[in-house]
């Protein structure tokens, strides 16, 4: 028989005071005797999470489990759940109270670990991640909604968060799922609490699809870019409107750190030619422009040494600046004989850093250049897996080294690529048939043979069926 009694409004006061005096004696003793209504143990809750109170929040778990997951008001923005709470408040003895008893395998979790990044919660963010939180989760609520942990902790110039979390695993190119930024049409809740957690509402525009990369060019973080980039990041990444980390550099003001993220970049292969709002880094005006564009004039310079037998010459351009050697050495692949491209063989170049969004391999496949490309896949170990891309965002596909050599007809260097270990496709690629739907659709018999042997289904489609065997 439950010999509690309900309560009246002095004693709502009573619990709430004695959590504010911190008597977890008189706030197990009012638990005990009375029935309290669930906004009452709400609050109560909230000031044992504020106050970092674990005799109190023990007390309030153990009298009602269900409190773990309420969520309270907490200044008329947004409904924060007793995880957040003790992240707004660094409240860590009592976050690990709440992820001990359950609080991490809730979605709330997902939602509290890119606020606790944000904030620089260290100690919170290890509780969660070592409790199995789902590193990569999006936050559907809260402060942070619609960013990853990694964008948080970049976006707040965390380096050891960031390592943090690059070390358990986070996706580097994990993009934003925001829809629009400050003035942009995005979600004025989530806008009001990003302004309560202090971020800066710059003027760079939409950040949709924007990657940890993109947001450190965007802080002008010149170390956290580096970082990223070291642990595989996606220099030639784009936006929801098309925009990579290079170009956003071009578009900010002078400012000392912008020069240095540009070198970093550009070591590490950015392409000048991808165009945004139809122009690219090398279509602007201003100061980043004429330093791009001078890179670019260098570049030109090394490649047609190189082409010219200026060999003397060459040495001394790449010894001024290394980076240009991977820049030269694909103009050198597209535009040069193979003996110059072996003048290459021994320098430390980027075989794979694209241009107009081609590798190199890609370029010597589109000039149907067995040669460059048996060298290439054999002295270079040229990636053939890479996509290529596009210099303008448009409906056409992306495709790989094979899917390009079928599609010139070039069956000679799709058996090399073969041999060389090329990765096979039997599922479509964007908007593409399979490889051997394709390799028959082209009239590449010894090919369209040969996937078959390697694993490719045998087509159920009449019409592939006949393509198949026209190419017998």
């Amino acid at each position: 028989m439950d010999l509690r009694v309900a309560v009246g409004e002095g004693d709502v006061e009573a619990l709430l005071r004695a959590c504010d005096e911190r008597n977890e004696e008189e706030v197990a003793r009012l638990l005990q005797e009375h029935v309290y209504a669930e906004d009452a143990l709400r609050l109560a809750m909230q000031k044992a999470c504020t106050q970092n109170n674990t005799q109190c929040l023990r007390s309030l778990l153990r009298h009602e489990p269900r409190l773990l997951l309420n969520r309270a008001v907490h200044d008329d923005v947004a409904t924060v759940s007793p995880l957040e709470l003790c992240v707004d408040n660094q409240a860590v003895a009592c976050a690990r109270i709440l992820v001990e008893a359950g609080a991490a395998n809730t979605h709330e979790a997902e939602d509290v670990l890119p606020t606790a990044c944000y904030r620089g919660g260290t100690d919170i963010v290890d509780q969660l991640l070592s409790a199995g939180v789902n590193i990569d989760a999006v936050a559907r609520q809260g402060a942070c909604e619609g960013w990853t942990a990694l964008h948080c902790a970049v976006n707040a110039n965390n380096s050891d968060l960031t390592r943090t979390l690059l070390t358990h695993g986070a996706d580097v190119n994990c993009t934003l799922d925001v829809p629009g930024w400050a003035g942009d049409g995005g979600s004025h809740r989530a806008r009001t609490a990003l302004a309560r957690l202090g971020v800066q509402m710059d003027t760079i525009g939409s950040k949709r699809h924007m990657t940890p990369l993109h947001l450190a060019v965007c802080n002008r973080n010149a170390a956290m870019s580096k970082l990223l980039l070291q642990s595989g990041a996606d220099v030639n990444a784009r936006d929801s409107v098309g925009r990579t980390p290079l170009y956003l550099c071009c578009v900010q003001g002078q400012h000392p750190s912008i020069r240095e993220i540009i070198d970093t970049l550009l070591q590490h292969g950015a392409d000048l030619h991808l165009k945004a709002n139809n122009q690219s880094v090398l279509d602007m005006k201003g100061k980043w422009k004429r330093t791009v564009n001078a890179f670019y004039a260098a570049t030109n310079r090394l490649a047609k040494a190189v082409m010219k037998g200026d060999l003397w010459r060459a040495e001394k351009l790449l010894k001024t600046d290394p980076r240009q050697g991977s820049y030269a050495f694909h103009h050198v692949c597209t535009h040069g004989t193979l003996e110059a491209v072996r003048w290459f063989a021994d320098k430390a170049i980027n075989v794979n850093i694209t241009v107009k969004g081609k590798t190199a391999l890609h370029a010597a496949i589109a000039a149907h250049d067995l040669a460059k490309v048996q060298w290439l896949l054999t002295d270079m170990s040229a990636d053939a897996s890479l996509l290529v891309s596009q210099a303008k965002l448009s409906s056409r596909p992306q495709m790989d080294a094979l899917a390009l050599a079928i599609a010139q007809k070039q069956e000679a260097i799709a058996h090399t690529l073969l041999d060389h270990g090329a990765a096979i496709s039997f599922e479509p690629q964007p908007k593409h048939a399979d490889a051997l739907f394709r390799a028959c659709r082209a009239g590449l018999g010894s090919l369209a043979w040969r996937l078959l042997q390697l694993g490719a289904p045998i087509p159920d489609d009449d019409a592939i069926g006949s393509l198949l065997a026209s190419c017998a």
